[in-house]
């Protein structure tokens, strides 16, 4: 917990910064806050901590895997799934699937970083779902340009110099974001 704490008080360093001048270095305002699995119970303190302590901004919070759960479910019905299968005779479904969450989920970050303006923040949880479905990498590049207020990936692996490892287990290079 004593290394979560001082990721905390980072990240109310950060969150409460109307110079976005800390993400000049990477050119997006995006904070990756890795954490061990077993840490877990810890981040959700963290995080209610931070809803609880930043009173200067509207904080969004968005659990990524309900937020991947309700598109499939909402698109992704099992009519849906049969008729594609259906219609077309080579497809690889979990690509495919992929390839939809990916677009949608991007849509979503945009569209809810525009509504909340300039004096919101976004605090993402459950960042562990994407491993199924796309890469992390692939959501934080597209975003880039798009999104212009700080977004915090609470994000279960670890990190070295040059990449984070989702769950341990899925090596992702090549990250412009701030890790903490």
């Amino acid at each position: 917990m004593t290394m979560l704490m001082e990721k905390y008080n980072k990240l109310i360093e950060l969150i409460n910064n109307d110079n976005l001048a800390w993400v000049r270095h990477s050119g997006v305002p995006f904070v990756i806050c890795p954490y061990k699995k077993e840490e877990h119970k810890d981040v959700i303190y963290i995080i209610n901590k931070l809803q609880q302590e930043i009173e200067s901004y509207h904080i969004e919070l968005i659990n990524m895997e309900q937020l991947i759960f309700d598109f499939i479910e909402e698109y992704e019905t099992i009519d849906g799934v049969i008729e594609l299968e259906r219609s077309k005779e080579d497809i690889d479904m979990v690509e495919e699937l992929g390839e939809f969450l990916l677009e949608k989920v991007r849509y979503y970050f945009i569209s809810k970083a525009k509504e909340i303006g300039p004096k919101g923040r976004i605090l993402v949880t459950r960042v562990g779902a994407t491993a199924v479905y796309f890469n992390f990498i692939r959501l934080l590049s597209y975003l880039e340009g798009r999104v212009h207020i700080p977004i915090v990936f609470f994000y279960p692996g670890s990190y070295d110099s040059f990449s984070v490892t989702l769950l341990d287990k899925y090596k992702e290079t090549a990250l412009r974001a701030l890790i903490i």
